[in-house]
This record gives C-alpha cells, sequence and structure tokens, in this order.
C-alpha cells in the first residue's frame, strides 16, 4: 500500500491548513483600512449582509479601467455563522474598491449546505435566486435542470479577466477538474474552499503498545498508523485491541454501547460511496456524452462487503454516526475515549479536537491491494446562476476571482480553520510555511493539530475523488447514507440485504 508520501510529507513543505470557513477570511491588511459598515439583518436561519461604505476612499485603490462601467447589484449566498460577517464585510469592501460599480450584497445561511440547497431551488422556482453561491456538485445538477446555472468556462478562457497561464496552474487540478464533470460539456462550478476526510486517532493510547499478530510483532507507531489497509484494520488490529483492552483498559468504558467501539465515522454515506471507489466497484456513473445516470451499487460484490461492516459493527470495530440511534457524528465519542480513532472531516478538526490527549492525523483505511490511495473529496465549489444579464455574470465571475485570488487566499489560509486552499501558492508562502512549523507547535494544542492537518491536506490533494453529479444523485447520496445506516446497525441480518438494496436503488431511480 502507497505510505502517506513519505511519513505524511513531514519533509516537504511546513504548511498550515487552517478553515476557509466558507473561504470567506479576508484581512484588513489586503484591503486597506476598513470603512465599511454592516447591515445585518438576522433571522433563524440566515442573515442578510449589505456593505455600504461612509466615509471618504483612498481613490489610489480604485481600478481606473473597470470591467463593469454601469451600477450593477449580485447577490452571494454563502453558509457561515454570525462570527463571520465581519471576514465577509471586508472581503466585499475590497472588491468594491476594485469595481466601484459593483454592489455586493451576502445573504449567509447559517445553517447546512442542505438548507443552502433548499434556499436556491425554492428560489429558482419563484425567480428569486442569487447569482453565486457556495455549493456541491450534486447541487449544481439540480440546478442545471432547471437550466439557471453559467457555463463558467467562457469566463475562465477569456484573455481580458479569465485566468491566466499562471492562475490556473496555480489552482490544484484535483479541485479544479470536478467543475467539468457534469452531463453537459462545460465548466459549472469552480472550487472554493475544500476539505477532505482524515484518520484522527489517540496517539498517547495507540503509540508505543504491542499486539500480538500486528505490525510484525513491533510496536505500533506512526508509520503503521499511516498504512491501514481494511482488511488489516478490521481483522488484525481491532481485534487485538478489544483483547488488549480486557487487561489493560484503553478505552474510558468496555461496555458495548451504540457509541462505544474501536473506530468511529462520522459519515455513513462517504463510508459507503469510498468504499466502492477503493475496490473498484460502481456507485452511480454518468455518460457525458449522452448525459444518461446510472445507479450501479445493486450488485453481489456490493453487499459482501456491506456483509463484512455488517459484522465488523455488530463486533463493535466501527461505530456510525448516525446508526443504532447514534446523534451524528463520532466525534464526542472520540473526544470522550470512547472511541480511539475517528474518520471525519479536515474542515471540522476543532471538535475532534480535546486536551485530554496527542492527536495523530492519518490517512483514512484503504483496500488492500489497492494501485492508489482514495479519499473523498469535500468542500464546497461557488457556482453562477443565470438572470440573463451579462453585466451580473460577469460581475459574479470578477468577485470569485476577487475571493481567490493569491493574496486573498493566503490571507484567508492564515487567518481562519479547517480547509484545504485551492491555490498551490499558499503552501509555498513562508508565512503560511511558518504558522504551520510542526516542531514550533505544543503538544495537545489546537494549533498541533492544525498543523498536522495541513500537512496531511497537502499530502493527499491529489488522492481525493469526486462522485458524478447529475439530476438526482443528492438523492442518491441520501439514500446510500440510509443504506448504510441499516447496515451497521446491530439488529440488521445480512437476509434483508437485497430488499434494503431494492429500495434505495428505487429512492435514486424516482429522482433521476
Amino acid at each position: 500500500m502507497i505510505s502517506l508520501k513519505g511519513e505524511m510529507n513531514l519533509m516537504k513543505k511546513n504548511l498550515l491548513l487552517l478553515p476557509i470557513i466558507a473561504c470567506l477570511g479576508l484581512a484588513s491588511s489586503c484591503t486597506g483600512t476598513d470603512t465599511s459598515i454592516a447591515s445585518v439583518t438576522a433571522s433563524d436561519s440566515e442573515t442578510s449582509v449589505s456593505v455600504e461604505n461612509t466615509s471618504e476612499e483612498d481613490t489610489s485603490e480604485v481600478v481606473a479601467d473597470n470591467f463593469i462601467t454601469e451600477p450593477t447589484t449580485i447577490e452571494f449566498v454563502v453558509k457561515t455563522g454570525k462570527d463571520n460577517a465581519a471576514l465577509i464585510d471586508d472581503y466585499v469592501a475590497g472588491f468594491e474598491k476594485t469595481e466601484p460599480n459593483v454592489t455586493v450584497n451576502v445573504t449567509a445561511i447559517s445553517g447546512s449546505y442542505t438548507d443552502v440547497h433548499t434556499k436556491i431551488i425554492n428560489g429558482i422556482t419563484i425567480g428569486d435566486y442569487p447569482d453565486l453561491t457556495v455549493c456541491y456538485p450534486d447541487h449544481v445538477a439540480d440546478y442545471m435542470s432547471y437550466n439557471k446555472v453559467v457555463n463558467i468556462q467562457n469566463y475562465i478562457d477569456n484573455d481580458e479577466y479569465g485566468w491566466t497561464a499562471d492562475d490556473r496552474e496555480d489552482m490544484i487540478d484535483a479541485f479544479v477538474t470536478p467543475g467539468a464533470e457534469y452531463s453537459m460539456p462545460g465548466t459549472y462550478s469552480v472550487p472554493f474552499s475544500k476539505s477532505t476526510e482524515a484518520l484522527f486517532y489517540n496517539k498517547d493510547a495507540l503509540l508505543g503498545i504491542t499486539l500480538p499478530g500486528v505490525n510484525n510483532g513491533q510496536v505500533i507507531n506512526e508509520h503503521y498508523m499511516n498504512n491501514l489497509t481494511w482488511e488489516e484494520l478490521m481483522d488484525n488490529f481491532c481485534p487485538a485491541i478489544m483483547t488488549y483492552n480486557e487487561t489493560t483498559p484503553i478505552l474510558t468504558t468496555s461496555e458495548t454501547t451504540s457509541n462505544n467501539g474501536i473506530l468511529g465515522y462520522d459519515s455513513e454515506a462517504n463510508l459507503f460511496i469510498t468504499l466502492l471507489e477503493q475496490y473498484g466497484y460502481d456507485y452511480t456513473t454518468l455518460d457525458q456524452i449522452t448525459g444518461e445516470a446510472s445507479v450501479d451499487f445493486n450488485t453481489p460484490k456490493v453487499k459482501a462487503l456491506a456483509a463484512k461492516f455488517n459484522a465488523y459493527a455488530k463486533e463493535h470495530y466501527i461505530v456510525g454516526g448516525k446508526a443504532n440511534g447514534n446523534s451524528g457524528y463520532c466525534s464526542a465519542y472520540f473526544q470522550a475515549n470512547n472511541i480511539l480513532m475517528n474518520v471525519g472531516s479536515t474542515g471540522g478538526l476543532t471538535y475532534e479536537y480535546t486536551k485530554d490527549f496527542n492527536i495523530g492525523v492519518a490517512p483514512i483505511p484503504q483496500a488492500a491491494g489497492s494501485e492508489a490511495n482514495k479519499t473523498i473529496s469535500q468542500g464546497p465549489d461557488i457556482c453562477l446562476l443565470d438572470h440573463n444579464d451579462s453585466n451580473r455574470e460577469l460581475a459574479s465571475w470578477l468577485f470569485y476571482k476577487y475571493l481567490t485570488n493569491t493574496d486573498n487566499s493566503i490571507d484567508w489560509a492564515t487567518n481562519s480553520t479547517g480547509y484545504m486552499p485551492v491555490r498551490q501558492s499558499c503552501y509555498d508562502n513562508e508565512d503560511y510555511i511558518e504558522l504551520n512549523d510542526i516542531s514550533e507547535q505544543t503538544e495537545k494544542t489546537e494549533d498541533m493539530l492544525r498543523a498536522l492537518v495541513s500537512h496531511y491536506g497537502e499530502a493527499v490533494s491529489d488522492e481525493t475523488f469526486t462522485s458524478p453529479a447529475f439530476k438526482g444523485s443528492t438523492t442518491c447520496r441520501d439514500a446510500v447514507q440510509g443504506l448504510m445506516e441499516e447496515i451497521m446497525t446491530f439488529s440488521t441480518e445480512t437476509s434483508s440485504f437485497d430488499d434494503m438494496f431494492n429500495s434505495a436503488v428505487t429512492d435514486c431511480l424516482k429522482a433521476m
């Protein structure tokens, strides 16, 4: 199995992968003195933010030759909390200095990305929707079914205001490519704030112990943790840990409850989709020539793999986020030491953190014998929505470019927490490198965990994958989330698999 690029690439670049918080952190050092006042109207689910200039601006910062030459207003929908309103204000104020004829109104959704998706769909049906929005590919495919998504390729390729050759080389290819993998030719989303999954583990409990039949009789070390396969983990490591814990307790409790075991996995949908990708089984496929999609996971091989994880769950080797009535995330169980490892989002590292023990960061387990590691890509992109107004479209593209230009990308990468920069130059920036020097961090601190995650993120950025996006792919994901919850429920028997799989496929086909 491939190692984590030379043991987490610790000799490569010292980088910090700090969260993006919807990729929107622009410090005042990049925008000049902040002279804006945000007018915020809060409701239960969203906050509308508009920026009004209330003092004289430094006209030297205004570009003389603007692309937008007449008053133009655009709306940007983003998922973020109220605490990030000031960061959004900075981005908007800075952009409006470069394009003074453009007004950007920001609607900040405080809920989930599903809430964003629902808002956009509901808005499209009544003709009240934004110019650009954070999105996942499945959501973009749904918007495309209404013929409301702009083909961004025309803007990317433009000689005057598109990406330069340096821009294109700087943007991380694994994050850009999925934007062109829809049912129609073109590019319909561009990267914004990316994340992936990592294996967080209790270093204090696991490193240095010896388990019979594990790691060739040698102590458990970082090399071993960085190269786990599902077969090694579930068939050797977990049983040995269970036996070890009986005489030398390293778990908080030995009770076999729904949230007690060895490994937690926050997202059952991610687990199902990732397993199929790693083992070379089809989940869904999309013919990009015809635009036809198919649902492919109802096969004997997939059911056999599911049967293994059904058995692993019953042995408490693996705990699901929602299976068996759990709360939805396993990070709380990890912090409480009810489990020793958890697979969660790098964008949610603060939820994994505890000061009670040192935390290691390793690749998620892989399929034995696979030629390359496969780790799911997460974090939102941005898409532009069509209002049949060329000025609004161009202003929206220019605003996206401003949010993700080199200086601003470095700025938010060093002033927020959890997501992966979309530009390689962020990783090469001296301030970014210095901020993430692991040797300068203190044990059992959140800064140490952030530094470890930053190194991990860079190491796996070209190993991430995405699933095909098409009309109904959101429903497909929901269907396999429910399917995997059932598979990992203690009372589920393999004799019910045929009915479970058939029901999931039916739900998928209804939405396509």
